[in-house]
């Protein structure tokens, strides 16, 4: 077999040229959608792998050609050896086209690159991390805040309660004192009070007071003390309050322990006698039933009066 591999045939494919790879100033460089440094790196790698399988090739595929061109030239049945190295280098030829392609894929995606500048891109991410610390400050600076404002409304509320427990107060008192020039007046003057009660008028009023209020510039008075329910006004018969006079003598009336309130009506033919204006019950002994148990609170109405 003439292995002359300095003839050339019409089966000679045309000589293959690998497209030089671009190249790049900093490995830094990668897509903003991504944050791997070494990206860029990693890719310049895999495309010099590429160059280098791709000039393997060709020189395979050169070698396939000119061996081609003999066995044509000879037009005789190839050995099993050159059949071996054909195949070989028809696959060869495959994978280079397959490199070409994958080749011009990995350009496209480098292109993506191109006019980026890595020193920015790292000041670029530092300034978004600066931004996350300064929003998460602010946030806490916004927690004291709220905790400041929180102290400072609570101060406020305690300062309205306050001044609203003081006006209560004040108001109270005003109308403790209203009462006393009304209501309390009205007990001192009574003349039921005085003449038919066994007790004082302050005792009197500490035990009806209750039932009387000031409403706009009259004394009303209600059958039962202020606080209970189903309290009833006390009027005529012509819907009009009844006087503060009319209206004691009732509630002393309606009251379970009125014989104990009200002073006996003994006369002096009763054994009771009358020194300076005092009047003296009889002595018990002398007395039966009804009229000693009127003798005997008499008494008692006296000696208190006495005090």
């Amino acid at each position: 077999m003439n292995t002359n591999l300095n003839s050339t045939t019409a089966m000679t494919p045309p000589a293959f040229e690998p497209t030089p790879m671009p190249m790049f100033q900093s490995k830094y460089l990668r897509p903003a959608f991504s944050p791997d440094d070494d990206a860029a790196a990693l890719a310049a790698a895999a495309a010099a792998k590429i160059v280098s399988d791709a000039a393997a090739a060709k020189k395979a595929a050169d070698d396939a050609a000119l061996a081609a061109a003999e066995l044509e030239k000879n037009k005789t049945k190839p050995t099993d050896a050159e059949a071996k190295l054909l195949k070989e280098v028809m696959a060869s030829k495959k994978k280079l086209e397959d490199a070409a392609t994958e080749k011009a894929d990995l350009a496209a995606k480098l292109a993506l690159f191109d006019g980026i500048d890595p020193v920015a891109i790292k000041a670029l991410l530092a300034t978004q991390v600066a931004a996350e610390k300064a929003a998460l400050e602010k946030a806490g600076d916004f927690d004291r805040l709220k905790a400041m404002m929180a102290t400072e409304h609570a101060a406020e509320l305690a300062k309205v309660t306050k001044a609203a427990a003081d006006a209560a107060a004040a108001n109270n008192a005003s109308v403790s004192k209203i009462n006393d020039l009304t209501i309390g007046q009205a007990f001192s003057t009574s003349k039921f009070v005085t003449d038919d009660l066994v007790v004082p008028a302050a005792k009197a009023r500490a035990l009806y007071g209750s039932n009387f209020e000031i409403e706009g510039e009259a004394i009303i008075a209600y059958d039962k003390p202020k606080g209970e329910a189903a309290r009833t006004k006390l009027v005529d018969g012509s819907g009009n309050p009844l006087s503060f006079e009319e209206s004691i003598k009732r509630i002393v009336e309606g009251d379970p322990d009125k014989d104990r309130m009200l002073k006996s009506k003994l006369g002096d033919g009763a054994g009771s006698r009358t020194v300076k204006g005092v009047t003296t019950p009889p002595a018990a002994g002398a007395l039966k039933g009804m009229a000693r148990i009127e003798a005997s609170l008499l008494a008692g109405s006296l000696a208190k009066k006495a005090i």
